[in-house]
Formats: C-alpha cells, structure tokens, sequence
C-alpha cells in the first residue's frame, strides 16, 4: 500500500585514517515517529554510536544511513543540519 514504511532505517559513522564503522544503531530507537511525515530533530548519543574498540569519534568523515525498503514501501528521505554537540552545549 501507500502507506507501507520501511523494514528499517538506521544510521552509523565511519571514522579514519583506519576506516572503521561504528555499528547502525535504529533510528526509530530516537525517534519512534519518524514515519509521520513531518520534520524532527533527532538526537542520537555518540557513544550509542563508538561501540567499537577501534572506533575514533575525533576522525569522523561519514554519515552512513540505510533503509530496507521494498517497491511496496520507497522511501524519500530529506536530512538537514547534521552537527555533533558535546552533551554541555544542548540546551535545557
């Protein structure tokens, strides 16, 4: 139908010079309306992101995202001020 979403959408990072990826953690974890059709901020802890052993927060270069979707449930997906904040400067 119209109105089929995808089977999932997360996200992760990728770092170098030794170009490790952080594990994708599940968008709908941070947001569970994700699918409403309406603009979000969305948060996402980057420690829920540097599980990894080898993984380097200081030398990220990439914002992996990744949608299963079928020709039932496509997906447009629009992504806008991507920034990383340390947990001091969010406000309150």
């Amino acid at each position: 139908s119209g109105n089929a979403r995808p089977t999932e959408l997360r996200a992760a990072l990728n770092c170098g010079p030794n170009k490790v990826s952080s594990d994708y953690v599940p968008l709908l974890d941070y947001c569970p309306e994700l699918y409403d059709g309406q603009w979000h901020a969305l948060k996402i802890p980057l420690k829920a992101l540097c599980q990894k052993k080898d993984f380097d927060a200081r030398n990220v270069y990439e914002l992996r995202i990744s949608a299963v979707t079928t020709k039932e449930n496509k997906l447009s997906l629009f992504v806008d001020d991507i920034r990383f904040e340390s947990p001091s400067s969010e406000k309150q």
